[in-house]
């Protein structure tokens, strides 16, 4: 028998080569952690992939609210729903990384 993990049962690390399982982690994240758990894997990917799972998000939305799977859609309704949200967060966690990334080469040339 073959069966889908249930979000809890994803591995912890991030991969985004999988849309399909970067979409979990990010509804598992933002379930668990709020807006801030979603943003901090964004901040983490500089590529599109962040997109294509907030699109498949929406899709996996459609189709659990027509077959009646309130839980599942939603947990990717908030994902949608909340994503311009966990995309700020995520800018300003990359400019306090790249402001904490140059005040480190400051300080380096500095010495």
């Amino acid at each position: 028998v073959v069966r889908l993990l249930d979000r809890e049962e994803i591995p912890e690390k991030i991969d985004k080569e999988i849309i399909w399982l970067l979409t979990q982690q990010l509804t598992r994240a933002l379930e668990k952690d709020g807006v801030l758990g979603a943003a901090k894997i964004v901040a983490d990917i500089f590529t599109s992939e962040p997109e294509q799972a907030k699109a498949l998000a929406y899709r996996l939305f459609q189709i659990a609210e027509r077959k009646g799977w309130a839980q599942e859609a939603y947990a990717y309704n908030s994902l949608v729903i909340g994503w311009p949200e966990v995309q700020s967060k995520a800018a300003e966690l990359k400019s306090q990384m790249s402001n904490a990334t140059q005040m480190t080469l400051f300080d380096i040339t500095n010495d």
